[in-house]
């Protein structure tokens, strides 16, 4: 897995900070009352700090998920085994880019339940995820398949979803691991629609 740079890894501890100082006081005041100066004086940032990393408070809560990139990417592409083991390994690098704690990840999702704004802001930044992980299952695939990459896309971030969602309310194991433990299951149930 390529390393990122020190002042990309600080970037990246920034954003998740503004992020997670944003969830915890819209939890705490609800949303309507959270200004971004609250948040930036709470996050120990500038204003000028928080608009380099976000345009308002709903993106700052909403985030940016992690994008498909890094080695792993390559090593799917190039990948020669079978398609399900080479897409297992792929999601679980892909896992390991999510730095937030299961309470954190637990908030988060209370927030995407209470608050329409957030969560249509979240869907978008899943629409991307879901472009992205289509463009690189199709380029995976042996003939064309646009329309395949597409369906598997759609399924495979329900499946993180609903992993993740999982791990954040009981966090006993890795997300990870989980992903591990659930694969079967996700495997079978995509078989028991073609039988």
């Amino acid at each position: 897995m390529a390393t990122c740079s020190l002042r990309e890894r600080r970037r990246r501890e920034t954003s998740r900070e503004i992020q997670k100082t944003a969830i915890e006081l819209a939890l705490d005041l609800g949303l309507d009352e959270v200004t971004t100066d609250m948040i930036s004086q709470r996050a120990g940032i500038s204003a000028r700090t928080f608009f380099n990393y976000y345009p308002n408070k709903i993106a700052a809560i909403a985030g940016d998920p992690p994008r498909f990139e890094g080695d792993y990417v390559e090593i799917f592409l190039s990948g020669a085994g079978p398609l399900t083991e080479d897409l297992k390994i792929f999601l679980s690098a892909h896992l390991r880019q999510v730095t937030f704690h299961p309470a954190m990840m637990d908030k988060f999702t209370q927030l995407l339940r209470q608050e329409p704004k957030v969560r249509d802001l979240h869907d978008i930044g899943l629409d991307g995820l879901r472009k992205d992980l289509a463009r690189i299952i199709e380029s995976r695939l042996p003939s064309p398949g646009v329309l395949t990459g597409q369906f598997l896309a759609q399924v495979l971030i329900g499946f993180i979803k609903i992993l993740i969602e999982d791990w954040s309310a009981h966090p006993e194991d890795s997300l990870e691991q989980r992903l591990e433990n659930r694969w079967p299951q996700f495997l079978a149930a995509l078989k028991a629609i073609t039988t």
